[in-house]
């Protein structure tokens, strides 16, 4: 980041977060670039922190937001040390990374991410806008995970397979949902 911080939103945080819905499919480029959609660059801007996602996604959230999410996390993992909470803390959270979109609306991932997300040049790619914020998925995967989660489970009305801090970093976020 610069020294001026993030990026502000197009509104500042409060009842009028922008939030942006949908399903896009974009290639990855020889350079591990991504394209993003205008709608959600229109609606949450060009400056992201990307963190590993649960099931090899990416999670993107605008950056102005970061911080909101980090003490939203650590005061829902206060006390709870299991370790499904903490595995998510340290793979997810901790190893975030700082991007901001290129002159045509285009997302470097490093390596690291890409490796995560199974992600290779020519691969297609899934940008699920999820209100404020937005994950990146491996397409084969993606419909994977869509196709496992129309067949319902029995034993777990949730059946999404997510951490409960992963489900409450985001309530408190104006639009944020889990």
């Amino acid at each position: 980041m610069d020294e001026a911080g993030p990026e502000k939103l197009p509104v500042e945080i409060g009842s009028d977060v922008p939030e942006t819905w949908g399903e896009y499919e974009r290639m990855l480029d020889e350079k591990g670039r991504i394209t993003i959609p205008p709608k959600i660059r229109c609606s949450l801007g060009t400056d992201y922190i990307i963190a590993r996602g649960s099931e090899s996604s990416l999670l993107a959230v605008p950056a102005a937001l970061w911080p909101t999410i980090e003490v939203n996390l650590e005061e829902s993992l206060r006390g709870d040390l299991s370790a499904a909470n903490s595995r998510y803390q340290h793979l997810a959270i901790l190893n975030r990374t700082h991007v901001s979109l290129d002159r045509q609306g285009r997302l470097k991932l490093p390596k690291h991410l890409l490796e995560w997300a199974s992600l290779s040049s020519g691969d297609p790619v899934a940008i699920v806008g999820l209100g404020v914020k937005f994950e990146i998925w491996n397409k084969r995967r993606w419909n994977r995970h869509v196709a496992a989660r129309l067949q319902p489970d029995p034993d777990d009305s949730n059946h999404l397979v997510q951490p409960p801090a992963a489900r409450t970093i985001f309530e408190s976020v104006p639009g944020g949902r889990a």
